[in-house]
């Protein structure tokens, strides 16, 4: 909590793509996730 939404988004993105790429799924996957969990 406390943290603003596209911080949120931003922290998520960045997971996701540490564990995957950079390719453009993994970019709607992240962003999927930033919505679920955010």
């Amino acid at each position: 909590m406390g943290k603003s939404r596209s911080a949120c988004v931003r922290e998520a993105i960045t997971q996701y793509l540490e564990r995957f790429s950079t390719s453009d799924e993994a970019l709607r996957q992240s962003a999927l996730i930033a919505a679920l969990f955010c």
